[in-house]
């Protein structure tokens, strides 16, 4: 599947570190000689589900994740990874408000293209804790209301 084979990939992965599976974990191992070129001690399990939707797809990703991985220091490769293989072409960001009522994290909804050329990405910070499901649904069908970065 170097080319990928799907048309597109969507998901929202587990929100774990791979050190709870445990250093000696055929789990961790498989994953490190996979993705050498990502792996980091104390990674989450989310980066390698981005990494091989990536590689399964034609051309876009979209991945409903714990938005760490924005500005982790263990998340550097991934995000380099992601540059250079498909860039984010919008993102939301659930900067307090929580997604999920059971979930201690923040989410980001991240949508990558491997057909992109450019690097214009339009994006959307939700800041505030308080929105209701209506006006998140309007506020993200509404490309007007995104910036570019």
């Amino acid at each position: 599947m170097a080319n990928g084979g799907f048309d597109c990939v969507v998901g929202n992965p587990p929100y774990f570190n791979v050190q709870t599976l445990g250093a000696k974990s055929e789990v961790v191992k498989e994953i490190q000689e996979k993705y050498p070129h990502i792996w980091q001690d104390k990674s989450d399990i989310l980066f390698y589900f981005i990494a091989k939707a990536i590689e399964i797809t034609k051309s876009k990703v979209g991945f409903i994740i714990s938005n760490a991985f924005l500005h982790s220091a263990k998340a550097v490769k991934l995000r380099n990874y992601i540059l250079e293989n498909a860039p984010i072409s919008k993102i939301v960001n659930f900067e307090k408000y929580m997604v999920f009522e059971d979930a201690s994290i923040t989410s980001t909804i991240i949508e990558f293209d491997k057909n992109k050329n450019d690097s214009e990405c339009l994006a959307y910070n939700f800041k505030e804790k308080n929105y209701d499901v209506d006006e998140i649904n309007h506020i993200i069908s509404d490309t007007k209301n995104y910036f570019e970065v």
